[in-house]
Parts: structure tokens; sequence; C-alpha cells
């Protein structure tokens, strides 16, 4: 396990932080450490409870959003039309960069997402909403995603739910109509393991300087497709990988690989579904940096958080932990 910090280590990372985050206070950098200390499970919950800042929101269908799906109005008018109602109903909604805001990028921003799925009955007029939003996507973007607007609805619509349902079949056609628009054919998508990454990528497809964001996204994409192959490419040879609840941490790339390829294919024989999502950490000593929530079985509780530790363009360190350590933020991103 990890050597306990010296004072005089302690006060050099918190330095640092308040340095890297000019709204954190020395108070709650102190509070968010205490998360790593030896606690009950009451307490653990206290804590995540206290810090949770999204709270999910149960919605309905309206009348007039059902009303507007049912036209025959162009896909581009009814969404945009959704959006704008959902936009006069949350009127504090906003997004820091002006060149998002278009109705494809706030369909699927995860605050107006739930409730424009909330105007689905049945599992057809879900995969039905894929599809109108795929179809206003290529009215909007006849260049496949060069503009920001256009490349952010491609990130969201690779990062969502249906993308990650692991083969779900009435979400396939909408699937494979996407990957053919956007990337031409489905051939040429599955060869290119990064190309979803946003990554600058080099002849041989490799990042040349990685980020915690990028080392996060490759272990989500080896967990949502339980092939771990792309993911250890980007290990360091002297790579660490370790487990709060395992005593003795896994030294080296080729005994995390072997591990991970074993877990992933009992998995696999076991039938259970896996989802690993993008989140940031809201706590700890990782605030701030990317991190993976995974989750296992058919409860979509959160089963542990795993962060990354980088070296120039390759993964030094993976810490599994339990979720209350860094409150991760949900983002309803699953890469694939």
């Amino acid at each position: 396990m990890r050597k306990i910090p010296t004072p005089e280590e302690r006060e050099a990372f918190t330095l640092k932080l308040l340095s890297e985050n000019p709204k954190l206070t020395r108070e709650q950098i102190e509070e968010w450490d205490k998360i790593g200390s030896p606690m009950t499970d009451k307490q653990i919950q206290s804590i995540r409870k206290r810090h949770k800042k999204v709270e999910s929101k149960n919605y309905s269908a309206d009348p007039w959003c059902k009303s507007i799906l049912a036209s025959d109005l162009p896909p581009t008018e009814k969404i945009t039309r959704l959006v704008d109602r959902w936009l006069k109903d949350n009127p504090d909604f906003k997004l820091d960069d002006v060149d998002l805001w278009h109705p494809s990028y706030i369909a699927l921003h995860r605050e107006m997402k739930p409730w424009l799925f909330a105007q689905c009955d049945n599992e057809a007029e879900y995969v039905g909403l894929w599809a109108l939003l795929l179809a206003a996507a290529k009215e909007w973007f006849p260049d496949k995603g060069a503009t920001k607007a256009g490349r952010s609805f491609c990130y969201c619509i690779e990062a969502a739910d249906c993308i990650s349902w692991n083969g779900w079949e009435p979400i396939q056609p909408v699937l494979q109509d996407y990957l053919t628009w956007h990337y031409g054919n489905k051939d040429s998508f599955d060869q290119d393991p990064i190309s979803m990454t946003g990554l600058p990528n080099n002849v041989n497809h490799e990042p040349t300087i990685l980020t915690e964001h990028d080392a996060a996204t490759a272990f989500a994409k080896a967990w949502n497709r339980l092939d771990c192959a792309d993911f250890i490419h980007l290990l360091a040879d002297d790579a660490v990988y370790e487990s709060q609840w395992v005593f003795t941490p896994l030294e080296g790339k080729e005994g995390i690989a072997d591990y991970l390829a074993g877990k992933m294919e009992r998995i696999k024989a076991s039938g259970k579904k896996v989802r690993g999502e993008l989140s940031t950490a809201r706590a700890g000593n990782q605030f701030g940096k990317a991190c993976v929530v995974l989750q296992q079985g058919e409860n979509r509780d959160t089963d542990s958080v795993m962060v990354f530790e980088v070296d120039g363009d390759r993964i030094k360190r993976c810490d599994l932990c339990d979720p209350a350590f860094f409150d991760p933020d949900p983002t309803g991103i699953y890469p694939v």
C-alpha cells in the first residue's frame, strides 16, 4: 500500500491543489482528506451524501412534447422545439462555452437528457428518439462533426447509454446508421480503438501526451467492451495496479494484463452486465481529476472508482477505490 505522506508532503500537495483550483479552500481540502482515513460505513455514506451535488430527478411525459414527437415536422424542427420548451422551463441552465449552445448538444446534456427520454413510453419510442436525434444531426452537420457543436454531438452519442449496452439488439440499427454516417463503415471504426478519444494520433495511433482523462477513457472503453488489450498497450512496463480492498498491489504491465484479462473473461462467462462511466473526482486527493465509475451486475449502484496517474505517453498507476473517497460527478458518458 502507499506510504502515509509526511506533513511536508501533505502541505506541498495542498498548495498544489489550491494553485490549480482557485475556488478551493484549505478547509475543503482538509475535509476531503478525511475521507482517506479509516471510517465506518455510516460515516462514509454521510460524507458522500453531504458532498453530492447532482440529484437525480423523476420526469413524466408531457402531452405537448409527445405531440411534437408524433408530428410530421422535420427532425431538426422537432428537436429544436423540444429544446426550446425545456430551456423555457429551466431558465437557469447555462453553458460556459457559447459554441456549444446548439440544440443537438443541449438535448443530450446530462441536465436535459433525462427529461427528453422521459417522453418515451416504451422501447420502440426510446429507439425512435435516438433515430430522430441522429436524423437531425445529419441535417445540421453535413460535415460529419467538423464544427465544435458537431464534434460534441458525436462525442455525446458515442458515449451514450445505447452504445454501451453490450450489443442490445433494438438499438443496433441506429448504432450502425451512426457509425456508417460518421466513420464510413463499422469495420474502420472497430480497427481504430482510440479514434473516439479525441487524442492527437500519430501514424501508429498512439497519443504523444497522455492525460488522466485519456487514461480514464481508455479504461472505460476496456470495461464496457470487456476487452483490455488497448488499455494494456498504454501501461508503462513498471505500472502499478492497486485496490484498497487487496493488501498486495500488482506490479508490472504483464501482471496487470493477466489479471484484467482473466477478470474480464470471468465476467463474460457470468453474463453480468458492466458499465464504465467517465467522471470527475469531487473529493479526496484526486479532486478535479478524471476517473471511471465502475458498475457490475443488474444493480446500477456504483461499485468502485478507478483513478490514474500518467507519465508522458504511458499510464504508470491505477488505483481502485471506494466511491465515497472521491464523490465522482455523474456524467452519463459511457465510452465504448
